[in-house]
């Protein structure tokens, strides 16, 4: 979530000596879309091959946030704000050639051997949303605006993998499906600037923000043998943790003021890091879990921002 500077026309004051913003307006309203490129992790769901098996990865695609948050300020120039930011990455389906021997791996305890398989498939779901509540303090330094925000965030992600195989020519399917979600609760604070470059309301704009978020992490794992289309064995199994999840984000771009409306308009580029906020894939290898380890996701892309007051 970003917090905007918004700018306005205010009493000059001394560079040495920053005050609180006075002449701003009572509300503020954001709203940013950003076309998040895909994060770097590579899932692997199966592995093809006898003697030097190739592995069946996915990785998950780019996609849309939409964030926004509502402020309002009161006399003492405090504001109090509420965000909601909301992301959904595009499917991913991905699919190979089968062969003598394949298998899917989603969960590391349950390998069903495929058996002259005619190909695997597999297809990633994401999505997440945070909520932000938080008090921003505004100073300012002559012309150059700096505003310093603190507050609590929630955050919510849910991740869905599913993957298949064929055995004995198309007679038997072996599907697993692995489901992860996690939620976190916790501080967060950030700073954001506004910087004019023109006399004709052009500025440079930016907003930083961290936050250490502590919650939960379950993963739910599926595996389903059929043949003919009827299943005929059935396993889930479910695992807890608890889970200590640390964010980082920023934008950093141009923003123009529509003089004295109260409306900017931003364009940049953003960027957020989540620390242990997944896992990644696992399988045995000799009874010992290979690759089993928490894992990170960073998202970036343009962004385009526009801001009221009033």
């Amino acid at each position: 979530m970003t917090t905007t500077v918004t700018s306005t026309s205010q009493t000059s004051q001394n560079v040495n000596n920053p005050t609180l913003t006075l002449a701003q307006p009572r509300f503020i309203l954001s709203l940013e879309g950003i076309y998040s490129m895909p994060p770097t992790n590579k899932i692997e769901y199966g592995r093809v091959g006898l003697f030097n098996p190739q592995s069946r990865n996915i990785s998950l695609d780019k996609g849309w946030e939409i964030k926004g948050i509502a402020s309002f300020r009161l006399d003492n120039n405090i504001e109090i704000g509420l965000g909601l930011g909301w992301s959904k990455l595009n499917p991913v389906k991905d699919s190979g050639p089968g062969g003598f021997l394949a298998s899917v791996n989603l969960d590391p305890d349950v390998t069903i051997p495929a058996i002259f398989s005619t190909g695997t498939r597999a297809k990633l779901k994401e999505s997440h949303y945070v909520v932000d509540a938080q008090l921003a303090f505004p100073l300012a330094f002559n012309s150059f605006k700096l505003k310093v925000f603190g507050g609590i965030r929630y955050a919510n992600f849910d991740e869905k993998i599913n993957a298949s195989a064929t055995a004995l020519f198309g007679l038997f399917n072996i599907a697993q499906q692995r489901k992860q979600e996690s939620w976190a609760i916790g501080p967060r604070v950030g700073v954001a600037f506004e910087m004019p470059i023109s006399s004709g309301g052009l500025s440079l704009v930016g907003d930083f923000g961290a936050a250490a978020l502590f919650g939960n992490h379950q993963t739910k794992t599926s595996t389903t043998l059929s043949l003919l289309g009827l299943p005929i064995i059935n396993r889930s199994v479910a695992q807890k943790d608890h889970r200590t999840v640390y964010s980082l984000e920023g934008n950093l771009g141009l923003a123009y003021n529509f003089g004295q409306s109260g409306i900017q308009v931003a364009l940049g580029y953003h960027f957020e890091s989540w620390v242990n906020v997944d896992n990644t894939q696992t399988r045995r290898v000799g009874g010992s879990l290979v690759g089993e380890k928490q894992s990170d996701r960073l998202q970036h892309g343009p962004f385009l921002k526009v801001s009221f007051g009033f």
